[in-house]
Formats: C-alpha cells, sequence, structure tokens
C-alpha cells in the first residue's frame, strides 16, 4: 500500500499542467474596439479641435466697411492689407451690398495719383 501511495504522488508531479484560463488575459471586443478605433480617432479629434480653435482665434473678419476705413486712415501697410482684404471681398460678391463702392475707390485712385504727382 505505501508502495501505491508512492507512486500515486509520484505520477501526480509529473503529470502535465492543465491550462488555466486565468494565465492568458483574454481582451473583450469592447477593449479591442477602444485600443484600435475609439483612442486614435479621439486623439485626432483632438489634434483636429486645437487646430481650429488656434485657426478662428488667429484669423481676423472684417466687413467691407471696415477695409474702406482702413484705406482710408490707415498706415501704408495696412492699408496694403486692407485693399488686398477689400479686393479679395470684391471677388466673392461682399461688395454687393454697397453701391456706391466703386465710385468712391475710383475717387481714392484718382486722388492718390494727383498727391503722387504732386510729391514726384
Amino acid at each position: 500500500m505505501v508502495r501505491s501511495e508512492v507512486s500515486e504522488l509520484l505520477s501526480d508531479d509529473f503529470r502535465e499542467p492543465e491550462p488555466h484560463s486565468g494565465d492568458i488575459p483574454r481582451e473583450s471586443a469592447r477593449t479591442i474596439l477602444f485600443q484600435i478605433v475609439i483612442f486614435p480617432l479621439a486623439v485626432v479629434a483632438v489634434g483636429v479641435g486645437v487646430f481650429l480653435l488656434f485657426g478662428v482665434l488667429a484669423s481676423e473678419e472684417h466687413s467691407v466697411q471696415q477695409h474702406v476705413n482702413a484705406i482710408r486712415s490707415g498706415s501704408p501697410q495696412r492699408r496694403w492689407q486692407a485693399a488686398y482684404q477689400l479686393s479679395k471681398s470684391l471677388q466673392r460678391g461682399e461688395a454687393a451690398k454697397y453701391p456706391d463702392l466703386h465710385r468712391e475707390i475710383e475717387s481714392w485712385c484718382f486722388a492718390s495719383a494727383a498727391d503722387e504727382r504732386k510729391a514726384g
């Protein structure tokens, strides 16, 4: 009897270990979806949001009338910028609200040409 008990104990020591389900972590479909899709998508969304936020903060939207006032009374550099922005507004059709704008621009052009002739 002692021999059978010893052989049983020895056979227990040399048996193949049974695979335990706890050894290898199984990830759920939600975890995989989060790691592969949702987290990278959230990172991209935050990046785009920051980009758009700084774009909105850096842009200056002026009306046609504000460009006209800047051309009249601004510094030379500001006048050039305002004239450029006014030309873009004219191309987009925003100046349709101001029917006398073209006459006003013509008068500035003639006045500035006359000033240049006097100065030169």
